[in-house]
């Protein structure tokens, strides 16, 4: 189970570095290398404020599983929004 403190470290680290983490390779400004080594970055920061010790796979897919959820919760919120104040 993640803690909330991990999560928010998670996604405030990924915001820091969101153009080399989320951003496509290419030959110059964005290598696997460099990906790598912002997750490496990321992780530092989760394992900083968490009791359990992670690795790079786990928040990696911690992070992908709360984009999901983003996702599919965003519909929701909206169509609720568009449906309240009428009478």
């Amino acid at each position: 189970m993640v803690r909330e403190a991990e999560v928010y470290a998670l996604v405030t680290e990924v915001a820091k570095r969101k153009e080399m983490i989320l951003g496509k390779l290419d030959s110059s400004s964005c290598t696997l290398q460099l990906k790598n080594h912002a997750w490496g970055e990321v992780l530092n920061a989760v394992n900083a404020v968490g009791r359990v010790t992670r690795n790079v796979t786990e928040i990696r897919r911690k992070f992908s599983d709360l984009r999901v959820s983003v996702k599919k919760k965003a519909p929701q919120d909206k169509k609720y929004a568009g449906g309240t104040g009428k009478s």
